[in-house]
């Protein structure tokens, strides 16, 4: 990246990792999945205690053979693994791929085009202009 300079796109990004030593995989919406929440809301409401739901807390996961489980620890030094409260109607499956790309809030895109396109070379204005919108 320090000898192409300046980024101002994917296709410039996409450019320079192959010399860094690393392949490139370009994104599609059919490799995004729609995941969708499968806690048990009544289960955590009558937890006393909610603050494990924080990612950053969690030290530790276990996913066990031929159950359709999760279990997690707070402390790496814990003896016992907490069960994470799923809804009892899990299983698990493959989520559906997304269909079509997603895109960019109007005033996002808008706001980019006023603020960062000015900023960039006239080649490079396209990439911005021609974004998706939602």
């Amino acid at each position: 990246m320090k000898k192409k300079g300046k980024l101002y796109d994917l296709q410039d990004f996409e450019a320079c990792v192959p010399g860094a030593g690393c392949k490139t995989v370009t994104m599609a919406a059919k490799d995004f999945s729609k995941w969708e929440s499968v806690l048990s809301t009544y289960r955590l409401k009558k937890l006393e205690k909610r603050s494990f739901l924080n990612l950053s807390e969690m030290k530790e996961f276990q996913f066990r053979r031929e159950q359709e489980r999760l279990y997690f620890k707070t402390y790496f030094y814990q003896n016992n693994f907490t069960e994470f409260f799923l809804k009892s109607t899990f299983h698990l499956e493959r989520p559906a791929a997304l269909k079509k790309d997603r895109g960019v809030e109007r005033e996002r895109k808008l706001g980019i085009i006023k603020t960062l396109v000015p900023l960039t070379p006239e080649d490079r204005h396209s990439f911005w202009i021609n974004i998706l919108e939602c």
